[in-house]
Parts: structure tokens; C-alpha cells; sequence
């Protein structure tokens, strides 16, 4: 899927996962809300991280298991929301999910997607949920 080049701004929430583990981070106009948020900052937006303190554990899972990430969109914005996986420490990332925006029903508006997390044990793994905004629903 190619993404315009005029994109507004790139909100990133992340799950870094340690060990078979993942903690998550929520970010600005979409708001993580399974797995547990490693923090609980709002107004990330810078990736692929944000600069909040994390205060919250990882969650701990099984590589290869299917996992339901949820989010509130919390401003309407045309787009979409991918999650990511990077098994390096966040120098690249690997796809797992793209959801589209809907404009169906009121802000905050709730979303889910469904993805099977990579098998192999890691040390320094990240599942993260970015929310594109673009010109236009992708």
C-alpha cells in the first residue's frame, strides 16, 4: 500500500516487547487501549516511542499467538491505522495489519484488529499501532 507523501502528521503507538513480552504507549488523536499502554501520555508524537516515561510492565505473550490490539480514535481523521511489528529494536518495521478509517459513529470512536505476532523468541521486540492521517481515507 503506498501512502501519500503529504502526510500531516505520524501519531505512533508502541508495545515494546521484551523476552515473549509486549508493553504498549499511546499517542495523540488515537488512544491505545489493549494491550496495557506502557504509558499513559496522550500527546506522543514522536515515533517510534514518544519521549514519555514508561510506567507501566510488559505484557507478556507467546511468539506466533494472535493478538486483539484496540484503540479509540479521539479526532476524526481521515487515513487509516497500521500495526507494525520490528524485531530489531525499532530499526525497521514489518507490517501485520492496515485498518481503515471509518467515519461511522461519534468520537471517541472505538477500533480493533486482530494480528498473529511473529514466532522466535526476542529480546528487544516493538508492536506498534501508528495512525496515518492523509488527505484522504485509505
Amino acid at each position: 500500500m503506498k501512502f501519500s507523501c503529504t502526510l500531516a502528521r505520524l501519531f505512533a503507538l508502541t508495545a515494546t516487547m521484551t523476552t515473549l513480552g509486549i508493553s504498549a504507549q499511546s499517542d495523540a488523536h488515537a488512544i491505545l487501549t489493549s494491550p496495557t499502554p506502557r504509558d499513559t501520555s496522550a500527546a506522543n508524537k514522536t515515533g517510534p516511542c514518544g519521549a514519555a516515561p514508561i510506567v507501566n510492565g510488559p505484557n507478556l505473550y507467546t511468539p506466533g499467538s494472535s493478538v486483539t490490539i484496540k484503540w479509540n480514535e479521539t479526532v476524526n481523521h481521515p487515513g487509516c491505522f497500521v500495526v507494525e511489528w520490528s524485531k530489531d529494536n525499532n530499526a525497521t518495521f514489518t507490517n501485520l495489519a492496515t485498518v481503515k478509517h471509518t467515519t461511522v459513529g461519534a468520537v471517541p470512536r472505538p477500533y480493533s484488529t486482530q494480528v498473529t505476532l511473529p514466532s522466535g523468541n526476542c529480546q528487544s521486540c516493538t508492536l506498534r499501532m501508528m495512525q496515518w492521517m492523509l488527505a484522504d481515507d485509505v
